[in-house]
């Protein structure tokens, strides 16, 4: 009988975990842009980004979240909480806008945006 236990990891531990995901959605809900979501969660840019990119190649590419493990399923999960996350903020800011509460900025022409290129391509 033997007594295995489990190998010892080497190497740096990875950046990018669920909880990092939780935030980084978070700030996405916010309204903040890649860079000032970089900045909040104390990653870098260039980390985020590529995270991101990794995670919209595989999802693009049709591949199965349950086939995935480690970071690559923690990068299209990435896409996923991001995505997720700014299609809330911009549900609430034209049930806000429709309520007459939002003032003329930058989110809200970025709604009025998608609103109208949705009603227009039939979507």
């Amino acid at each position: 009988m033997t007594n295995s236990k489990p190998l010892p990891r080497r190497g740096r531990p990875p950046l990018l975990t669920a909880d990092l995901i939780k935030d980084i959605a978070a700030a996405a809900e916010q309204g903040m842009n890649r860079r000032q979501i970089a900045t909040a969660v104390k990653v870098g840019y260039a980390s985020l980004m590529r995270w991101l990119a990794d995670g919209r190649r595989l999802r693009d590419a049709g591949v199965d979240g349950s086939a995935l493990m480690g970071h690559e399923w923690l990068c299209l999960r990435l896409v996923k909480c991001v995505e997720d996350a700014e299609k809330a903020r911009r549900a609430n800011n034209l049930e806000a806008l429709d309520d007459g509460d939002l003032h003329r900025s930058q989110d809200t022409i970025t709604t009025l945006f998608y609103a109208v290129r949705k009603q227009t391509s039939g979507r």
